[in-house]
C-alpha cells in the first residue's frame, strides 16, 4: 500500500522531474497577473517563539530562493540558516539537538547528485514536538505532501502545489555554491507569473504566451534561462516583441514568487533583527 503523503497526491519524483517533462508539455491557460508583492491569503508564522526556557531555536535551510533576499530580513532572535536540505540532515538536526522542540523551515533542498529531505524525518520531527513550515520550494512541495500530517505550509507557490498539483520541477533551478547560492536558471513558476504579467500588460499576446509556457515546461529546468525565454517570446511573437520583452526584464524580480513567500515569511516579526549563527555551508550544490 503506498504511504500517505503519496496517496495524498501524486508526486513527480524531484530527480526525474525535469525528464518527465520533455516527451510534451500540457497546455494550460495565462491565468492573471500575480504580482510577488501582492499580500498571502493569512497571517506568516509567529518565530523566535519564548517558552519558560526563552526563545525557541529555528532553523532554516535556504539556498538559491534566498538570492538577493537581504540578510538583515532572514535574521530573528535564535536563528540559524542551513544549507538546502537533503536527505537526512532533518533527522541530523534532531539527533543533536539537546533543547526542547524548536522551529524547522524547509525552504530549499537539493536532489538529483544527493536523495532529497525525506518525509520520514520530517514526520519524526513532527512527532517529537517540532513545528515544521515548508514553503517557495522544496519545502512548499513537502508541506503540500504532508499538510494532513502536521506540516505547516506558507505562502502562493505552496498554495499552487495544494491547488494545482504542478510538477515538482516548476521551482526547481541550477546555481551556483554557498553561500551565495546564484541561480543560473529560472523557476517556472516565478516564469509563468511574468508571462501573466506581460500579457496583462499588452506586451505579449496571449497565445504566444501560451507557446512559449508550453515550450518552457518541456525543457529540462536548467535551461529555463532569461535568454531561452527571450528567444523563445521571439520565437512565437516576432523580434520586435522580443525586444520588448528585453526591455521588460528588469521588472521580472518583482514576479519571483518563491523569493516573495520568503520575504512574506520573515517580515512579519516587525523588522531586521540579529544576525543568526550560520553553520558553514556545503559548496557546489548543482540544483534545488
Amino acid at each position: 500500500m503506498p504511504e500517505p503523503w503519496l496517496r495524498a497526491r501524486r508526486a513527480v519524483p524531484l530527480s526525474a522531474a525535469g525528464s518527465a517533462l520533455r516527451g510534451g508539455a500540457r497546455e494550460r491557460p495565462v491565468r492573471r497577473a500575480f504580482h510577488a508583492g501582492d499580500p498571502p491569503r493569512r497571517p506568516p508564522p509567529r518565530r523566535g517563539r519564548r517558552t519558560g526556557g526563552g526563545l525557541v531555536s529555528t532553523y532554516v535551510f535556504l539556498g538559491p530562493t534566498g538570492h538577493g533576499v537581504p540578510r538583515s530580513l532572514l535574521d530573528p532572535p535564535e536563528t540559524t540558516i542551513r544549507p538546502p536540505a537533503r536527505r537526512g540532515d532533518v533527522a541530523a538536526l534532531l539527533a543533536a539537538s539537546s533543547g526542547p522542540p524548536g522551529e524547522i523551515v524547509v525552504v530549499d533542498g537539493r536532489f538529483g547528485d544527493v536523495l532529497a529531505v525525506g518525509h520520514r524525518e520530517i514526520l519524526a520531527a513532527l512527532a517529537a514536538g517540532w513545528t515544521v513550515w515548508g514553503l517557495a520550494s522544496m519545502g512548499a512541495i513537502r508541506a503540500a505532501e504532508l499538510r494532513d500530517h502536521g506540516m505547516k505550509g506558507f505562502g502562493t507557490v505552496y498554495r499552487r502545489f495544494v491547488e494545482d498539483m504542478p510538477p515538482d520541477d516548476e521551482v526547481a533551478v541550477l546555481h551556483g555554491p554557498g553561500p551565495d547560492y546564484r541561480p543560473l536558471s529560472e523557476a517556472l513558476v516565478d516564469l509563468r507569473a511574468f508571462l501573466d504579467h506581460l500579457v496583462d500588460a499588452r506586451i505579449l499576446p496571449p497565445d504566444p504566451a501560451r507557446e512559449v509556457e508550453a515550450a518552457l515546461a518541456g525543457r529540462w529546468f536548467g535551461e529555463r534561462t532569461l535568454r531561452a525565454f527571450v528567444d523563445l517570446c521571439g520565437e512565437a511573437a516576432g523580434p520586435e516583441v522580443s525586444r520588448s520583452v528585453r526591455r521588460e526584464l528588469p521588472a521580472l524580480p518583482r514576479y519571483r514568487l518563491k523569493s516573495a513567500d520568503l520575504r512574506a515569511f520573515f517580515a512579519a516579526e516587525g523588522g531586521p533583527l540579529r544576525s543568526p549563527r550560520r553553520d558553514t555551508p556545503r559548496q557546489g550544490d548543482p540544483s534545488s
